[in-house]
């Protein structure tokens, strides 16, 4: 039997028009996540490739996140798209699947959160079987040292570093962003300028 199987994100493939979305729609309280910036290659579904990526930080700063429904009603089949479209491995993807009893995450912090979460939606009358998300690991780094090491990029490699930043959803604040707001002058992209060609800004002060 098919499963109702949500899909959470706090990438930039949110304002995509393609994605394991099965309504086009992603609504924005999500489980509240602790997230942070690390030092680790993403490629987007646009061939951008970032130095950096979200990732989930315990301990940190918790945001919440975006989710939608998966098309496929299949725990196997949604962890396989969720790991093509990402660029993940499978073994990337955690999972909850209430109906099944399995529980695949490295920390506890998050299955506990994601599940109080997705009872509280079914409680709401939006029906959750299963739940899937993206987890990498994450390098300890200053905000201090990440800044430095984003001034020392140039070319492409800045350029889609910039246009992953400024894409991630704005509703995710988290220290290390509100830094490269300040210091880069990487302020989330408006309506406007997710339509037309990426710009970089100039940065801001030292």
């Amino acid at each position: 039997m098919d499963k109702n199987i949500a899909v959470l994100t706090w990438e930039p493939m949110a304002w995509s028009t393609t994605g394991p979305s099965i309504d086009g729609v992603w609504r924005k309280d999500g489980p509240e996540l602790p997230l942070e910036y690390t030092v680790a290659p993403c490629v987007t579904q646009e061939g951008r490739k970032s130095v950096l990526s979200l990732a989930l930080r315990p301990g940190w700063k918790r945001n919440p996140v975006l989710w939608s429904m998966m098309e496929t009603g299949n725990v196997s089949e949604a962890v396989w798209e969720l790991a093509t479209l990402t660029g993940c491995g499978e073994r990337q993807i955690e999972l909850i699947d209430i109906e099944g009893g399995e529980r695949r995450g490295a920390h506890a912090e998050v299955l506990e959160e994601v599940e109080r979460w997705a009872e509280e939606q079914s409680w709401r009358g939006n029906k959750i079987d299963a739940i899937v998300w993206t987890a990498q690991p994450a390098e300890e780094m200053t905000s201090r040292e990440v800044v430095r090491m984003l001034r020392s990029l140039d070319g492409r490699e800045r350029r889609d570093t910039e246009t992953y930043v400024r894409s991630t959803p704005s509703q995710l604040r988290t220290p290390f962003r509100e830094i490269m707001e300040r210091e880069l002058g990487w302020t989330p992209f408006t309506l406007v300028e997710r339509l037309a060609p990426v710009q970089m800004r100039s940065e801001g002060p030292r």
